[in-house]
């Protein structure tokens, strides 16, 4: 393997970086890029960036955005500091040139092609849909598990709602009690793609039959034949360690061991015999009432006793033995059918809901390259390369077969450029199908390989130790293909030599008595060590280590909360970062118990059960009280139902803050060791249920039994369920190693590296088959699973060995070990690194490795350490492990220090802003992004937003005259009007819907029928069409279709005045232009303004091929028709600056035609504006009354587009 050089690595083929943790494997992809653009000059959307996560996709685009700046500045200003970037300055002959390829790239980076590989592939069946048999509106499903429970489920009831009797105990007492078995057995691998062995046709349970024969036989003979029996099994010919000794335990009673021991076996036999349905398999002391078992027991020289019940045991026993071999049969059979039903149905029904998971992203884009029709993928893969001219996959240790496989199919020939990143030294996400052999097989098929080698996380110290600890193997990571080359520090070392010492602490756990410790002993021992040592560097002099620069690595959730218990308890502030459910927490079960006492308040166990908890916080002594003082425990039940009640009326969330605040939980909850973890919980319980209630639109009772549900270990989850982190400022981090991958930490507890590799009773063997095909397989029960185990096991050492290296190599200063002779650590993967001999080349490395271990003694285990730190050359430092001194953490109190605030030194560019013709008229600067509904105008009466009594007509005679008036009236009608249907067939629904928004905004109902008359005159009055002298129209001629309400634009405006506007409209006015408008505008008193200019036209409709813009206006101008009279609509037209609205809307609206409406123009197409005012209108009237109409000059149109948009040539 070659090292990397940056300049030297071509830009072809398919190229292998392996980046060791900590080498900067980030930085070497945003330098590629850099020069890709450069030297290949490549667009941004020609080099497409493949990662894992979204978390990691959006940190890659800041970094290569980011380097891409970076560069752009170097060759602008020509220096740069950054090394890299220094270099490429040296190389490139044309700075001017690669300054405008880099600024190109800037301008058109949101166009690049940077994803997640499940992005990566769905836009590619987003773009090939045709050709992948992929349907545009497909959904994709981000959980599968409710899919894997429904099909579990469903295959459940298929095979065992009508199974036989005998054959659900028998499943059942082997663990197959539910459907859930069957979902965690496929969960547990990536069972799209596994191969599942054996391959088994269903067996009969041919035995069943004469199993229940003989069982009806025995049950009919033993009450008769029950004392005759008992007699004779109390024989002194049968031995006493079968069947009891014949001496007396009760002298009074004369009662002897082997009476008591044939009670017990009767009892047995009384219940077996008793039940409808035989238990399957029988009791184990069966064997004692057959003629075999008592022909064993029966003592040298006698022969045993004889009965016809001896004989019809002997065969009801050899028939169970006959029918538990089927049923076991039966049992390997389902399994092995379940996966390939499983994945045919889920399959099938995501096909039928036109849903997809993500997997299948993955698989359809695959498939649609591996299959052809005449010698042909169906993707076009030649089109594709165009698009995508080099291709960089980070994180590729993590990939699988099926990406590996897409990649290599697109990329894979030697005139393309193909990227993989990854370290194989880190791939540990095989439990969500991250697959080992895949990258390795990739570095087999690569043109070349590199590896990056200057570490730039950790010291000089830490790297040596690491070094020592894993590249002095000849095969570190259990697999040849993985080698570990060491790396060397790529910064000058801080503190002088000394810094280098004890970097990597080992300590030692001696055994006690001489026998290895209990695993759960020893837990518990480290986690206590951890603690006191945390102790000592937070406290310790003159420079104390921060709290937050340390990190315990652990394994498990379980691991993860015994060590934040030994740190609370040590008053060390600790933080965990947990995978767990916040369903499976304290905090939801006393949620549960709370809320159920809210809603049965009145039962007494509940209630107590409510207030018992920590929420709540009613001590024992309290509710023993609670008989003695009745008025206080009232007081508190009518709380409870008052909570009660607020739930059903107001929902949950109301509901809960309030019980929040008057129970005072927050400081109860935060006055506890963990309380701000405690808090968390129950907030973020609090924040899903309110989600859940609001859009299921949940009751409470069913809201409970929601929450009730979800509490189950076997219930589905998701991403949000997650606990989440309380805050971590200055504490310490408590993290798995699964999440801890990608991150750094001054210093790292690793203590529980001992954790062993070996298959638990009754775990599932999958595994990989032998090169080349490395195919991932599931044994259930083959002839040979024992030597399948044995590989799965070796493939669990391995990635233990990968979880070690990706946990120590988190450390930036220091890492801590714990190791000893403890029960299950001798196949662990530090057992493997620190004392198996590089000779031993068993085929079971564990067994090996056991033998070892079991060998050594506590000297033995100690010499092989130390010989492990004088090789690290004072790097490593073996320590035995501290005693316990549960010392508290007492922090130093912060220094006073006087608060100053920071003075604000910039310059804000005040005329910049989103304005509107609100913000240009009003003096009051209203929010520019809100509609202008009328709220300036009320002439004859101050602006008055009655409250619902005061909208009742004060006489039975009512005119529109007299509607409320103000701001709250002019939305009520804009709301009416964008919703109401203009057809003159429709006048129930109008007369509904005018009395539904009555109701809505609380006006008196017996307004219906003014409002009714007012609709009809707006929608029968005739309209003036253009040109002039064309038939009028109305607006119920105008079909839904040809109509948009509330008509949404912005568009982005140069500096305009008022002093500008003024001149605009004296210019190019036109004739018709009222005398006086351009000195009125010019007093406007906005200042100069740029930005954007935004409005709402209540209405653009289409008739006779003309647009015209209409708006509603609801003032209230008098109480007469005369005052809606065409020149009293003139005058207010110029005093309110409609004129200007009118034209504002038309620029905005003349635009959006010229734009999406062919061979638009203004002149032929475009027919003016109305102004209506809601209570002027009499259709009998005509457009005398109510109706102002205008057509503004094209000229003025022109020159305010001109002024307020910029012109692009």
């Amino acid at each position: 393997m070659d090292t990397f050089d940056f300049f030297d690595i071509p830009l072809d083929g398919t190229r292998l970086i392996e980046a060791s943790a900590g080498t900067g494997k980030t930085y070497t992809i945003t330098g590629l890029f850099v020069r890709l653009l450069l030297e290949k000059a490549m667009s941004v959307e020609q080099i497409l960036v493949v990662t894992y996560t979204k978390a990691a996709t959006e940190e890659l685009k800041t970094r290569i955005r980011g380097r891409i700046v970076e560069a752009r500045n170097g060759f602008t200003s020509g220096s740069a500091s950054d090394e890299l970037i220094a270099a490429l300055l040296e190389k490139t002959p044309d700075h001017r040139r690669a300054a405008r390829l880099l600024t190109d790239a800037l301008s058109d980076f949101d166009r690049a092609t940077i994803f997640t590989i499940h992005g990566f592939c769905q836009r590619i069946l987003h773009e090939y849909a045709f050709e992948t048999g992929n349907l545009y509106d497909t959904e994709l499903v981000t959980d599968p598990r409710d899919l894997q429970r429904e099909i579990a489920e469903d295959f459940w009831r298929t095979h065992f709602y009508t199974a036989p009797a005998e054959w659900v105990t028998f499943a059942a007492q082997n663990g197959i009690r539910d459907p859930s078995y069957f979902e965690r057995l496929a969960g547990s691998v990536h069972f799209l793609e596994a191969t599942v062995i054996p391959r088994l046709s269903r067996p009969e349970l041919t035995a069943l039959d004469p199993f229940r024969r003989h069982f009806r036989q025995l049950a009919t003979r033993w009450p008769a034949a029950r004392e005759k029996v008992l007699e004779f099994l109390r024989s002194p010919v049968l031995d006493g360690r079968t069947y009891g000794s014949l001496s007396t335990v009760d002298p009074h009673r004369g009662v002897s061991k082997r009476d008591l021991r044939l009670d017990g076996l009767a009892a047995e036999m009384d219940r077996f015999t008793g039940s409808p349905h035989p238990g399957f398999p029988p009791f184990k002391a069966l064997n004692k009432f057959t003629a075999g078992g008592l022909q064993a027991a029966v003592r040298r020289g006698h022969r045993p006793p004889q009965h016809d019940l001896f004989r019809i045991c002997d065969e009801l026993l050899d028939s169970a033995q006959v029918l538990e071999a089927e049923m076991q049969d039966l049992a390997l059979y389902l399994k092995t059918e379940y996966f390939r039903w499983a994945r045919a149905e889920s399959q099938n029904r995501k096909r039928s809901r036109n849903i997809q998971h993500y997997e299948d992203l993955l698989l359809a884009v695959k498939n649609a390259l591996t299959a052809n029709t005449g010698g042909r993928s169906h993707l076009p893969v030649e089109k594709i390369r165009k698009n995508y001219r080099a291709a960089l996959v980070d994180e590729f240790q993590d990939t699988d077969a099926v990406q590996y496989e897409i990649f290599s199919s697109i990329f894979g020939s030697a005139e393309y450029l193909l990227f993989i990143i990854g370290d194989p030294k880190q791939s540990i996400y095989s439990f969500r199908g991250a697959d080992i052999f895949s990258y390795i097989s990739a570095a087999a098929d690569a043109d070349s390989r590199y590896t990056l080698q200057e570490n730039w996380r950790s010291g000089p110290g830490l790297i040596a130790a690491v070094n020592t600890l894993f590249a002095g193997r000849r095969a570190p990571f259990l697999f040849d293909a993985i080698t570990c080359d060491p790396t060397r520090a790529g910064r000058k070392p801080e503190g002088g030599p000394q810094a280098a010492l004890r970097s990597l602490v080992l300590w030692y756990l001696p055994s006690q008595g001489g026998q290895p410790a209990n695993k759960t002993d020893a837990v518990a021992i480290i986690s206590e060590a951890v603690g006191d040592e945390i102790v000592r560097l937070v406290s310790a002099a003159p420079e104390p280590t921060p709290p937050s620069d340390i990190a315990v690595l652990v394994r498990t959730n379980r691991q993860a909360q015994i060590v934040k218990e030994s740190l609370v308890k040590r008053k060390i502030p600790a933080v965990l970062y947990s995978s767990g459910s916040v369903f499976a927490t304290r905090e939801s079960a006393e949620l549960q118990r709370v809320l159920t006492g809210v809603l049965e308040h009145d039962n007494e166990s509940r209630f107590r059960s409510a207030l018992a908890t920590d929420m709540i916080g009613v001590c024992g002594d309290e509710l023993a009280r609670a008989d003695q003082q009745p008025s206080d425990w009232e007081r508190r039940r009518h709380r409870f139902q008052q909570y009660a009640e607020l739930w059903k009326r107001s929902g949950f969330i109301r509901m809960f803050r309030t019980l929040l605040v008057r129970e005072k939980v927050r400081g109860r909850l935060l006055a506890l060791d963990d309380g701000e973890r405690r808090l968390t919980n129950l907030l973020h319980l609090a924040e899903v249920l309110h989600r859940e209630a609001d859009v299921r639109q949940l009751a409470p009772a069913a809201l409970l039994k929601w929450l009730v549900a979800r509490c189950r270990p076997d219930a589905p989850g998701s991403d949000e369920h997650q606990l989440r982190l309380e805050s971590d400022e200055r504490a310490v981090k408590i993290v798995t190693v699964h999440k801890s991958k990608g991150l750094e930490y001054p210093i790292v507890f690793c203590p529980y590296g001992w954790e062993g590799s070996r298959l638990r009773t009754g775990e599932q063997v999958s595994f990989h088959t032998a090169a080349p095909d490395r195919k991932l397989t599931v044994d259930l029960g083959s002839e040979r699973l024992d030597s399948h185990r044995v590989l799965a096991q070796h493939e669990i050492l391995a990635e233990n060995l990968r979880l070690l290296y990706v946990a120590v190599t988190r450390a930036k200063k220091r890492c801590y070990l714990a190791w000893g002779r403890i029960r299950t650590a001798e196949t662990s993967a530090l057992a493997y690194l620190l004392h198996l001999a590089d000779t031993a080349a068993e085929t079971d490395i564990l067994a090996a490795m056991a033998q070892r271990f079991a060998s050594m003694d506590d000297d033995d285990l100690l010499t092989d350490l130390h010989a492990l730190a004088e090789r690290s050359k004072g790097s490593i430092t073996i320590e035995m492990l501290p005693q316990r001194t549960e010392k508290k953490y007492r922090p130093t109190p912060a220094r006073d220090e006087t608060l100053v605030c920071p003075v604000f030194s910039g310059q804000i560019e005040a005329f910049w802003k989103i304005a509107s013709f609100s913000t240009m008229t009003s003096r009051q600067f209203p929010e520019a992004g809100l509609p202008d509904h009328d709220s300036a105008l009320q002439l004859s009466a101050p602006d008055s937003s009655e409250p619902p009594e005061a909208t009742r007509p004060t006489s039975d005679r009512r005119s529109i005259f007299d509607f409320p008036r103000g701001a709250r009236a002019g939305i009520f009608f804009h709301d009416l009007l964008e919703q109401l249907d203009f057809s003159p067939a429709s006048g129930r629904e109008r007369a509904d819907r005018i009395s539904k928004k009555l109701k809505e905004y609380g006006y008196d109902r017996r307004w219906q029928k003014t409002l009714l008359q007012a609709m009809d005159n707006l929608l029968q009055v005739q309209l003036p069409a253009m040109p002039a002298g064309s038939e009028t129209f109305c607006l119920a001629d105008v079909a839904a279709g040809h109509r948009v309400a509330e008509m949404e634009f912005y568009f982005p405006q140069q500096t305009i005045s008022p002093e500008s506007l003024g001149r605009i409209f004296s210019l190019h006015g036109g004739p018709d232009m009222p005398t006086g408008l351009p000195q009125h505008l010019q007093k406007l008193s906005f200042p100069p303004t740029g930005g954007f200019l935004m409005g709402y036209v209540d209405m653009l409709f289409l008739h006779e091929n003309r647009f015209y813009l209409l708006d509603w206006k609801s003032n209230h101008l008098g109480s007469r028709r005369e005052d809606y009279a065409p020149a009293r609509l003139a005058d207010i037209m110029v005093t309110e600056h409609y004129i200007l609205q009118y034209c504002l809307y038309t620029v905005a609206a003349n635009r959006y035609l010229q734009l999406h409406r062919p061979n638009y123009s203004y002149a032929e197409h475009f027919g003016g504006v109305f102004y209506v005012f809601i209570r002027g209108v009499d259709a009998g009237a005509g457009a005398a009354y109510g109706i102002f109409h205008d057509r503004p000059d094209p000229a003025l149109i022109r020159a305010l587009d001109e002024a307020l948009i910029e012109q692009k040539t």
